[in-house]
């Protein structure tokens, strides 16, 4: 059997790979800036929570620089990040499934271009 070799990322690599995709990740929560929420207080949280998991991964790389000069700070924000990082993802998921608890009225109206598309019902 032929394997094809496996060509793993240097550190760098990894990293900034990482922090792309945890951007990105970020950003995706972010294009709901705009969105209905139910009340002011969790369109907030939405917005709070959305730049922190964007902004995230960039504090753990700077950190994570610090640390190679200054290990004990370098600790401390890794740790905190992490912890932010954690709790605003929760955050992100409660809110998402509290949002179901009154939808915006705009979910019940049928959209012009389903009439184009065949289908049942």
């Amino acid at each position: 059997m032929f394997l094809m070799p496996v060509c793993k990322p240097k550190g760098s690599e990894a990293m900034s790979i990482f922090i792309a995709t945890g951007i990105i990740f970020g950003g995706i929560h972010c294009l709901a800036w705009s969105f209905p929420f139910p009340t002011r207080a969790e369109m907030i949280l939405w917005w709070v929570s959305a730049i922190c998991i964007t902004v995230a991964p960039v504090f753990l790389m700077l950190g994570e620089l610090i640390g190679g000069y200054i290990p004990a700070i370098g600790g401390v924000m890794i740790l905190l990040t992490g912890l932010v990082y954690a709790a605003t993802r929760v955050i992100l998921l409660v809110l998402t499934f509290s949002s179901l608890r009154s939808p915006p009225p705009d979910l019940y109206q049928t959209p012009s271009w389903s009439s184009f598309l065949p289908h049942f019902g």
